[in-house]
């Protein structure tokens, strides 16, 4: 879907260009925030590394290490955990185990790490 909305935004901002037109213009806005909702995930690139007392989170290549003292909010529905929130200083973090590789792994450890903080 990313690379179909890169390709409609470049062809709608160059026929907009081209004709001035408000038809063009506007739905090459909107393929190219598309784009760039799906192309952000990409670049990020978010990795989590589970360790004995906390995990390292990956974003853009720089790592951050959290634990206990980070987290602020565990956001539960339903069936369960479904996200864990940190603050690291001015940096925010908002993990969902269900969205990585073996998810019930994942889970199964963030639950035994912070445990005490889900409902």
């Amino acid at each position: 879907m990313g690379i179909f909305s890169i390709i409609l935004s470049a062809g709608m901002m160059f026929l907009s260009f081209n004709s001035f037109s408000l038809k063009t213009t506007i739905p090459g806005l909107i393929f190219f925030g598309l784009f760039v909702f799906f192309i952000v995930p990409v670049i990020k690139n978010q990795v989590v590394g589970v360790k004995n007392n906390g995990i390292i989170i990956y974003n853009f290549g720089k790592g951050f290490e959290v634990g206990l003292d980070e987290l602020f909010e565990v956001v539960s529905r339903k069936r369960g955990v479904l996200s864990y929130r940190f603050q690291k200083g001015t940096y925010r973090f908002q993990i969902s185990p269900v969205g990585y590789y073996k998810s019930k792994l994942l889970q199964k450890k963030f639950s035994n790490l912070f445990g005490r903080f889900e409902k």
